[in-house]
């Protein structure tokens, strides 16, 4: 099998789309991920995973780039795919006989506008180096301006069968499933709050799967579910690896999208609305551009960034909850399972790069 290789900045496991590739592709390639990381987390002895040690911030890029550049010589893979960072044009002019594919999952994500700016504008001139380049949405491809590219979307692994989607529809099943830093997730527990000022008789429960590196953000949240006193209504369960989001998506029959209305948001295509839909939750999202063109009348509701809007939503819906045909739902992003996305686009878009 010809061998590809999968550069990226990121530590494989915490980039879910990464891990999907992988999963995929490794029956049409001999894959090679390199990272960057203090200590190896993930082992499976049919893929090769290299970790690259962390080194001081002003050097960490270069000596990956040399790293890199070592390891494109020494095995010679057909085909290197980029997570983008800054500098990585730098091992394409390293290696001017490998073919490259370029892959833009975001954006710069910064509340600084100044250093938005800048990294953007640097953003947009390492892709001119690059010949095949692949970005997350439609949106983002034009916002760089580029002539040519592939859309290469997120998806989710379909962890519910259409026969069990008949769910419960007496009780509002909440879910929410991300990070927390940056995403305001007090928000959604002050909604639920406020709902149920609204409604007291509102039957309902609201997971919350995530975490954030931050400790002090954790027990934040914790405190206001205890200040509430939401503690019968809402759990905060952690960390749960993709391949376990099986059983709370089958418990559940609602998500929550709720994303911060960023500027650098706005275009980001949320993880958790692919992850919902596909496997039958309707879905409660922010109005981001990107979440407007996910969200139909088929699999839910948009809403506008607020403790308010959100409350009045999460009333709106229990009162239809009975009403939602879940296979319908789940119907609606069927295109969207990673195993459609890496087989019918990104092992097309390797394969002619190959050529």
């Amino acid at each position: 099998m010809n061998k590809i290789m999968i550069i990226s900045p990121i530590e494989f496991g915490l980039l879910i789309d990464h891990v999907k590739w992988i999963k995929y592709l490794n029956s049409y390639y001999n894959l090679e991920h390199i990272s960057i990381s203090n200590k190896k987390n993930f082992c499976d002895k049919n893929i090769k995973f290299t970790y690259v040690k962390r080194k001081n911030k002003l050097i960490k890029n270069i000596y990956f780039i040399l790293y890199v550049r070592h390891k494109i010589r020494t095995n010679n893979p057909k085909c290197v795919i980029i997570d983008y960072f800054p500098g990585c044009s730098l091992i394409k002019f390293l290696n001017s006989k490998t073919k490259f594919i370029l892959d833009i999952r975001t954006m710069t994500i910064s509340d600084n506008i100044l250093k938005k700016h800048i990294r953007d504008f640097v953003l947009k001139m390492e892709t001119k180096v690059f010949k095949e380049i692949t970005v997350i949405s439609e949106k983002i491809g034009k916002k760089l301006k580029l002539k040519k590219f592939t859309i290469l979307p997120l998806g989710a692994d379909k962890f519910v069968d259409d026969s069990n989607l008949i769910r419960e529809n007496s009780k509002l099943k909440l879910l929410y499933i991300g990070v927390f830093h940056n995403r305001q997730i007090d928000k959604t527990i002050l909604a639920i709050k406020r709902a149920l000022d609204m409604e007291p008789n509102i039957n309902m429960e609201y997971n919350i799967i995530g975490y954030s590196k931050n400790i002090n953000e954790n027990k934040y949240l914790r405190n206001i579910i205890n200040e509430n006193k939401l503690q019968s209504y809402i759990k905060i369960i952690g960390k749960v690896s993709s391949e376990n989001l099986g059983p709370y998506l089958k418990n559940s029959n609602v998500g929550l999208a709720y994303i911060p209305k960023k500027k650098y948001f706005d275009l980001q295509s949320p993880t958790k609305v692919y992850e919902y839909v596909v496997n039958g939750l309707y879905c409660i999202a922010t109005n981001t551009t990107a979440n407007k063109e996910i969200i139909t009348e088929k699999n839910g509701i948009i809403v506008e960034d607020s403790i308010e809007e959100l409350a009045k939503a999460i009333i709106k819906v229990n009162k239809i909850i009975k009403d939602i045909d879940y296979v319908e739902v789940a119907e609606s992003l069927s295109n969207y399972k990673w195993s459609n996305i890496v087989k019918n686009i990104l092992v097309s878009v390797i394969n002619k790069n190959m050529k």
